[in-house]
């Protein structure tokens, strides 16, 4: 009645989309999907926590690969090592199936990657990983771009590619926005 215009600013509306990959991978290894703290490199605007509404993982594996590829968020973190708490993924040890894809959309709700004392806010999970050592504040961890270096911290998502024989090219993506508070 009064002209009034309604506004929004829910999740469809700042949804950002990165992705990162993975190319003959043989050994387990990680690399930093979203840094949280970093607005100027990554399209997300708020750093108080991430939200996920949707993750795509691609495998492409030969025909002796085993492994799988994680999407975790760093709980704890110091100068030796951090621990994750992994929110998707995909594990492949008893499959001939040589390409793997898997789609998942969470929206209208979505994952809240958020972390206080050492645990997820929003989100229980027993699948995770203690003390890795590949993780810590004194190494950096390759970006999206391949050149970029990002030194991990709490509530960086991380994408962990492991293999236990075989290699595979595998690439990750997800649909996500920042919020302001954990």
């Amino acid at each position: 009645d009064d002209n009034e215009v309604l506004t929004t600013v829910t999740e469809r509306e700042r949804g950002v989309f990165i992705g990162i990959s993975g190319t003959d991978i043989t050994t387990t290894g990680y690399k930093c999907l979203i840094d949280l703290s970093d607005t100027t490199n990554y399209p997300h605007d708020r750093t108080g926590r991430i939200d996920l509404t949707g993750a795509f993982f691609s495998i492409d594996r030969n025909s002796t690969a085993t492994g799988f590829v994680r999407i975790g968020v760093i709980t704890r973190i110091d100068g030796t090592d951090a621990d994750l708490t992994y929110v998707q993924g995909i594990t492949f040890e008893k499959s001939d199936t040589r390409q793997i894809t898997r789609d998942r959309v969470f929206s209208p709700n979505q994952i809240k990657c958020g972390v206080s004392g050492g645990a997820l806010t929003r989100v229980a999970s027993g699948f995770g990983a203690e003390s890795v050592t590949a993780i810590n504040t004194g190494v950096t961890l390759e970006d999206f771009r391949g050149t970029g270096q990002v030194t991990p911290a709490v509530g960086d998502l991380i994408v962990a590619f492991g293999s236990t024989a075989g290699s595979y090219n595998a690439s990750v993506s997800v649909l996500y926005h920042g919020e302001r508070s954990v």
